[in-house]
């Protein structure tokens, strides 16, 4: 009764990603994770792919327009955009966001996993809470290494080790992910603003490091339950 239920309120998620193939792995597990609640296509590129897919006919993002429920941005907050130019940067997505909610005729929710650096940063917390101050580069380099002394076959394009620990290890993710926002909360570098678009730019141009994936892991375990 309740798979049959699932089947049919599958959401359809298509999502623009970046990464050299870690994030691909991560959204194969989501896909196995959650196949009763979300299909997911994916497709790798951010601004210049999301808009040049809204202006072409025959992109698959609109041959499925009428389908498609959710969008999703999955990236890395790089250093670069971290140390200097924040809010130019975060102003590209939100100009993207508009077009998107300017182009549909119903209402396509539209998600923001982003984490600060590097993906290894929301994989570290699969086994540790930890929020290393951002440096540029040596940041990433940090967290691959402290990332391998839990995980020492990990690699950027190792689905089957990636989907393994996000399997058994998602809890103490989420939990980690949680109470590091809570502190970036306490510590007044994000206001609750009203809007969530308003929350995502102050958390973006912030300085903190930070994963929002857990936002989603959340939403998702909460629409399977029966």
């Amino acid at each position: 009764m309740n798979q049959m239920r699932f089947r049919h309120s599958r959401r359809y998620v298509y999502v623009y990603y970046e990464g050299e193939g870690s994030e691909k792995a991560y959204l194969e597990f989501l896909k196995s994770r959650f196949h009763d609640v979300i299909i997911i296509k994916g497709k790798r590129g951010f601004y210049p792919n999301t808009e040049k897919d809204l202006k072409k006919p025959n992109s698959d993002l609109n041959k499925n327009w009428d389908t498609i429920n959710e969008i999703w941005f999955f990236f890395d907050i790089d250093p670069v955009a971290m140390m200097d130019g924040r809010i130019a940067s975060w102003k590209k997505l939100e100009d993207v966001i508009k077009k998107i909610d300017d182009r549909s005729g119903k209402k396509i929710k539209i998600r923001i996993l982003m984490t600060t650096g590097c993906i290894e940063y929301w994989f570290l917390l699969h086994f540790e809470r930890t929020q290393p101050t951002m440096d540029g580069q040596p940041f990433k380099e940090k967290i691959f290494n402290r990332l391998k002394t839990h995980v020492p076959q990990y690699t950027k394009a190792g689905t089957d080790v990636i989907m393994k620990f996000a399997d058994e290890k998602m809890e103490n993710a989420i939990g980690n992910a949680q109470r590091i926002m809570q502190s970036i909360v306490n510590n007044g570098q994000w206001a609750k603003a009203d809007r969530k678009a308003d929350r995502y730019r102050q958390l973006y141009t912030s300085g903190a490091t930070f994963s929002t994936i857990f936002e989603t892991l959340v939403e998702l375990k909460d629409t399977q339950k029966p």
